[in-house]
């Protein structure tokens, strides 16, 4: 029984640490030792107790893991490790949804994908076709999810 306790302990110590030292070592050593607790379990306690054994553990994991979610961020190391503001918004600069026919200039050439600016900021932009020379104005085509297809523009 003591065995059983102290392995269940450790695995669910091992894959809390998991968390703050990833790698996959320590969670696996502390998925072994639970998987090790519930098939002492069964020699202890039965079938039944076995079984009962089991859904216990698996509710408290599952419980543990929840919360730790829960709590995780507004600790001091998840404070560190998490984004806590927002990159977008705010600094004047279009969201690429909203540049769709809007027009810029090529700051790099584009092979096909390279860097453009549109209304004094930079965009990792595509070209429609093939290579554009740097300096060459642009238009955004569209945009699909993250990339900004432009193509050039004939200056007038």
């Amino acid at each position: 029984m003591l065995w059983i306790i102290i392995l269940t302990l450790a695995g669910v110590v091992l894959i809390a640490a998991e968390v703050y030292l990833p790698g996959m070592i320590l969670g696996i050593l502390g998925g072994v030792a639970l998987l090790i607790a519930v098939a002492m379990g069964f020699g202890e306690f039965g079938l039944a107790g076995g079984a009962l054994f089991s859904v216990l553990l698996f509710c408290v994991v599952c419980v543990g893991v929840m919360f730790g979610l829960k709590l995780f961020p507004r600790s001091p190391i998840g404070r560190r490790m998490m984004l806590s503001s927002s990159l977008v918004g705010g600094s004047g600069q279009l969201g690429a949804s909203e540049l769709v026919g809007v027009e810029g200039r090529a700051v790099t050439m584009l092979r096909p994908s390279g860097v453009a600016t549109f209304n004094g900021h930079r965009y990792d932009v595509v070209a429609e076709t093939g290579l554009v020379a740097g300096g060459t104005a642009v238009r955004v085509l569209s945009v699909e999810g993250s990339k900004i297809i432009v193509t050039p523009v004939a200056e007038t």
